[in-house]
């Protein structure tokens, strides 16, 4: 079998909902990345985001496009179609159509995805996932609760490679005290979500919020990393380097 015969096998596995011939086409290993930690392998990744698909888009369908074949592997453009009427991560859906896109790769008799170019942040605004830049400040009706590895490609620039941090060492406590912004309660403000400080457990409202207590608390005190507390969320991020951290950072500290 061809690479290209691979890559429309696989497509049609998905679309007659085959999970079995599905998951089994996937490749472990990320393009170009490799998980460290407990970070799920490829596959066990690929195959979440795509039964919560499956969930949020019951008639989802795939498409390949502009394939071309080399040395045994194939690349093509697939497409994504169906309908919102599900929930997706805990955020109803909109009723509406949509459409995305993403780089696949079939070499060896396995598949994998490319997220680099993928148009992903504008999707998950368009379905509600994230907030549209001019209600980021608000708290969100339906707060999704999204896989890390879309977070760290919502952050790290479609990239799973994480940035260099030079702060590691300056971790010191990573379990929260609090639940709240101490500094928004104090002026009568929401937030949308919160973020600890690692090094003193200083706990103050996110980067979208009007008062940015966390990165100012970063700026007066020198402390880089922060955590979120969002519940089921323990990824850290630096000021300093502007980089994203994985959870498996904080394990067993």
């Amino acid at each position: 079998m061809s690479a290209t015969q691979y890559l429309n096998g696989f497509v049609n596995a998905v679309n007659s909902r085959d999970t079995g011939a599905f998951y089994a086409m996937l490749t472990p290993a990320f393009y170009g990345y490799t998980a460290q930690g407990d970070e799920p392998i490829a596959s066990e990744a690929t195959a979440s985001i795509a039964e919560a698909l499956f969930e949020g888009f019951p008639d989802l369908a795939l498409e390949l496009s502009d394939i071309s074949e080399a040395d045994g592997e194939a690349t093509a453009t697939m497409t994504a179609r169906g309908t919102f009427t599900g929930t997706l991560w805990q955020v109803p859906g909109d009723g509406q159509a949509h459409e995305f896109t993403a780089t696949v790769i079939a070499d060896g008799g396995q598949v994998a995805l490319r997220w680099e170019g993928a148009e992903l942040i504008p999707t998950l605004r368009l379905l509600g996932i994230m907030p549209v830049m001019e209600k980021a400040h608000l708290r969100p009706e339906h707060p999704a609760k999204m896989p890390e590895i879309i977070i760290k490609l919502a952050f790290n620039g479609m990239k799973l490679t994480e940035k260099p941090c030079t702060h590691l060492d300056m971790i010191k406590m990573v379990e929260p005290a609090t639940d709240v912004c101490a500094d928004c309660v104090a002026s009568d403000t929401k937030w949308p979500a919160l973020r600890m400080c690692l090094t003193c457990g200083y706990t103050g409202c996110c980067d979208t919020s009007i008062n940015k207590h966390a990165k100012t608390h970063a700026e007066e005190t020198g402390h880089a990393l922060f955590r979120s507390i969002v519940p089921d969320e323990s990824w850290a991020w630096c000021y300093e380097d502007h980089a994203f951290l994985g959870s498996h950072h904080l394990k067993n500290r």
